[in-house]
């Protein structure tokens, strides 16, 4: 899930879905598009956020940290709600079930 959100976050897509992305990528699901991306690059921020908490000794979190990742999480769960039914949400969702095939033919 952090690779396939890494990727989707910055607009990096295997060759075989950019057609398919290019044609539900017009001017009006832009917004989509970039909500999407708003999710991905949360999900990659709270992950680092989740580890460093786990393995890194060096690193505490202020109640300030902290409720700032929860802010960010629920906005995502927002804008998720907002977006789930389109063909982008469900493209991006299909792409944990390849992920074993996302570096291929890159």
């Amino acid at each position: 899930m952090l690779k396939i959100s890494q990727n989707f976050a910055r607009g990096d897509l295997p060759k075989k879905l950019r057609p398919l992305l290019a044609t539900l990528n017009s001017a009006e699901r832009k917004p989509i598009f970039d909500r999407l991306k708003s999710i991905a690059q949360t999900f990659v921020d709270l992950q680092e956020a989740r580890h460093d908490a786990d393995y890194n000794l060096r690193k505490s979190f202020t109640r300030n940290e902290a409720e700032t990742f929860i802010e960010l999480a629920e906005r995502a769960f927002i804008d998720w709600q907002m977006i789930r039914n389109d063909d982008l949400s469900r493209i991006y969702l299909a792409c944990f079930l390849i992920n074993s095939a996302w570096d291929k033919d890159r």
